[in-house]
């Protein structure tokens, strides 16, 4: 196994490539979840780091969130839809709901990555262009 990344290659895409499926997941998720939460705090006229975002992030889910981006149309449906099926994956495979991934083929597996990988970037992007709204 290769043990670093290649120069200039990002840590998901490594773990991508190197097929570490978990890693790939949780680090995914902690991308789109970040991004999400500052799409969301920017939306309320907030930056992520401020306190009053960081209570009104800890009250609201993930997917209240993303409702929220949906109803106020910062997202589309697919963008929506992209983001829900990696949460309802994700809560499946680390709730204890999907304990028998290590038995997915390959296919199954670098489906999934891709998914996890796309909704990550998806969310950077989302970020990137979602102004700060004034605060409501």
């Amino acid at each position: 196994m290769d043990y670093s990344p290649e120069p200039g290659e990002a840590t998901l895409q490594y773990f991508k490539r190197t097929r570490q499926f978990c890693c790939v997941i949780l680090v995914a998720w902690n991308e789109t979840e970040y991004h999400i939460g500052q799409s969301y705090a920017k939306a309320h006229g907030l930056f992520h780091e401020d306190e009053e975002a960081q209570i009104l992030l800890e009250k609201n889910s993930f997917k209240k969130q993303i409702d929220f981006l949906k109803k106020k149309s910062v997202i589309t449906e697919d963008e929506y839809d992209t983001f829900d099926k990696f949460r309802k994956y994700r809560n499946k495979l680390y709730h204890g709901e999907e304990w028998a991934f290590f038995i997915l083929n390959k296919i199954e597996m670098d489906k999934i990555m891709d998914e996890s990988v796309e909704a990550a970037q998806l969310a950077q992007d989302i970020g990137l262009r979602v102004p700060m709204a004034k605060r409501i």
